[in-house]
C-alpha cells in the first residue's frame, strides 16, 4: 500500500496568503519542516505541483527541495504548464495522470493547510477502507463558517455543503486510484488534461477570469453524482488554515 500526497502551489500573485513568491516559499517550507518529523501513518510521498509560471528562481528553490527525504517519504516535484484555470484542481488530476500507476491512495491540499493530527492518511484510508461506499473523505470541515459547513445525511455522510451541492472545500481530501480512475471513465470530458469548461469563464480582469464556485464544487462533487458517498474526516481542530490562522 502506497499512497501520495498531492500539495497544489502557484508563485504568482494571489488574493490571500501567501501572496507572492516569497510567501509561497514560506508555507512550503513550513510543511516540508513538519513533514520531516510527522508521521502520516503510512508510506507516501510528498508532490508540489507547481502551476508554472516559468521562473528561475521558483526553479531553482523547488529543485533544492526535490528529493529530500521526509518521515514517510521523498519530495517530487512536477511542474504543470499553465494550460487552463481550473485552479488547484487542474494540478490534482494532473498529477494523477502522471503518476496513477504508482499509487494506491490520493491526498489532494493546498500548499496553505498544515496538518495537526498524525496518522491523517492512514486514517483516512481506513474510512475507505472499512466502508465500500465512500468515494472521497473531505479532510477539511469547515463547521464554523456556515458558508462551507457540513450537512449530514442519517448515516452521517454529506449532504450538503453550506448551501451547495455536497463537496469537500478546496478539494482536499482522499480518495484511491480505482475511484479515481472510475471518475475518469464517467466525465472524461471534465478529467482528461488539460480541459476547461469556456462556459464557467470569462475575461474579466476584476475576477481575474474566474466565475463563480463550479470549478471548486464539481471536482469532489462528481464523486456524489456518481454514487459514491463522501464523508467528513475531521471534528474541525484537525487542521490549520495559514492563510487566517482558523482550525479546521
Amino acid at each position: 500500500m502506497k499512497a501520495i500526497q498531492v500539495i497544489a502551489t502557484y508563485f504568482g500573485e494571489r488574493r490571500n496568503y501567501p501572496s507572492n513568491a516569497t510567501q509561497v516559499a514560506e508555507v512550503l517550507n513550513q510543511q516540508i519542516e513538519l513533514h520531516q518529523d510527522f508521521d502520516v501513518g503510512c508510506n507516501c510521498d510528498f508532490l508540489i505541483v507547481n502551476h508554472d509560471i516559468e521562473s528561475p528562481q521558483v526553479y531553482d528553490y523547488l529543485s533544492s527541495i526535490e528529493g529530500t527525504q521526509l518521515k514517510n517519504g521523498v519530495i517530487k516535484i512536477l511542474h504543470r504548464p499553465i494550460l487552463n484555470k481550473d485552479l488547484s484542481f487542474g494540478s490534482y488530476k494532473y498529477a494523477f495522470h502522471k503518476f496513477e500507476n504508482e499509487y494506491d491512495y490520493w491526498y489532494f491540499t493546498e500548499d496553505d493547510i498544515l496538518p495537526l493530527r498524525e496518522n491523517y492518511i492512514k486514517e483516512m484510508i481506513d474510512f475507505i477502507e472499512n466502508d465500500s461506499l465512500i468515494g472521497f473523505v473531505a479532510a477539511l470541515n469547515f463547521e464554523a463558517h456556515e458558508i462551507h459547513r457540513f450537512t449530514f445525511d442519517e448515516n452521517d455522510y454529506i449532504k450538503r455543503t453550506g448551501n451547495h451541492p455536497p463537496h469537500a472545500h478546496g478539494g482536499v481530501g482522499l480518495t484511491t486510484t480505482k475511484t479515481l480512475q472510475n471518475l475518469r471513465l464517467c466525465v472524461p470530458k471534465y478529467f482528461n488534461t488539460p480541459n476547461i469548461n469556456p462556459e464557467l469563464f470569462q475575461d474579466n480582469p476584476t475576477k481575474g477570469g474566474y466565475v463563480g464556485d463550479q470549478v471548486e464544487i464539481d471536482f469532489t462533487n462528481y464523486f456524489y453524482k456518481m454514487g459514491y458517498k463522501l464523508k467528513s474526516y475531521s471534528p474541525g481542530t484537525y487542521f490549520k488554515r495559514l492563510q487566517d490562522g482558523s482550525f479546521l
